[in-house]
């Protein structure tokens, strides 16, 4: 493939990371109850920008100078015209890249809360003198009340 194509496909991860970036925000003050869904939406997203970058590394293939500036991992002085737009775009696809992994302590934090809360009400529910383990365990250890089979008289 040539450069502009290589060029569009990193546009189209950009735009992919960019919405991955916007979930991974909203992760951090999203309800609790949204959590599962934005957690699965960022998972998908993430899935399609790897998808992307194969696209890119398969349409760059047999151009060293075009994988390298896709990769930037050479100077880009050193690139010739054509692929500096190149570099430029997959500098930006790489910035979006690590403002999300500098939120990722920050988004386990928030769920590891969110994990920590729920359990401490699921412990107080089961420690309170109204919930279904607490009245099981009570049936269990008092067993039936004296009057629940009354005696009969066996006189005839």
């Amino acid at each position: 493939m040539s450069t502009p194509d290589v060029l569009d496909l990193l546009v189209e991860q950009k735009d992919i990371i960019s919405e991955a970036e916007e979930v991974t925000n909203r992760m951090l003050d999203a309800p609790a109850e949204e959590l599962p869904e934005l957690i699965a939406l960022r998972g998908r997203l993430l899935e399609k920008a790897v998808e992307a970058e194969e696209r890119i590394r398969k349409a760059a293939q047999g151009d060293k100078r075009l994988l390298e500036a896709a990769d930037c991992s050479c100077e880009i002085s050193e690139l010739a015209e054509e692929h500096i737009g190149v570099f430029e775009a997959a500098l930006r696809v790489k910035a979006a890249v690590n403002r999300i992994c500098r939120l990722e302590t920050d988004v386990l934090n928030r769920l590891n809360s969110e994990k920590e809360m729920a359990l401490t009400k699921i412990e107080a529910l089961n420690k309170s003198g109204n919930s279904v383990a607490a009245n099981y365990k009570q049936a269990v250890q008092t067993g039936y009340p004296q009057d629940t089979f009354p005696q009969r008289s066996r006189a005839l």
